[in-house]
């Protein structure tokens, strides 16, 4: 008499169940850091929009000031949620050219860990009426 084999597929019915399970944990991890990531991330390209758009407004607007033009931008980092100060934001006005800097720094704060997300982003454009 044989000795009796267990089926194949009896065998590997609990490795299906590991597997699945490690793929749903790894899913999950992947959503929860997307919503804590992407955000941040939406936001940041916003803003570097905006600066390059104040950039290009600034360039043809004469009675705009550095100050003036730093609350703008700053008011609008408020707006998004992003921690800018006006310490954070440089505005350099060349010959013909208009540069505003900002650096930043946005903690994301997860389960696992807090991360140190620095930004630092640029917008310019031509002046128009010169110095």
């Amino acid at each position: 008499m044989r000795p009796h084999r267990p089926e194949p597929y009896r065998l590997e019915a609990g490795a299906g169940r590991v597997g699945f399970m490690v793929t749903l944990t790894l899913f999950c991890i992947f959503i929860y850091l997307g919503i804590k990531f992407v955000p941040i991330y939406v936001n940041a390209y916003i803003f570097e929009d905006t600066l390059r758009e104040e950039a290009r407004f600034a360039a043809v607007s004469r009675n705009l000031s550095e100050a003036q033009l730093v609350n703008r931008v700053v008011g609008k980092a408020v707006d998004l949620e992003l921690p800018i100060s006006k310490q954070n934001v440089k505005v350099h006005r060349t010959h013909g050219r208009i540069e505003i800097h900002a650096t930043y720094m946005v903690p994301v704060e997860t389960v696992f860990f807090t991360y140190n997300w620095d930004f630092s982003q640029e917008g310019s454009a031509p002046l128009v009426f010169g110095n």
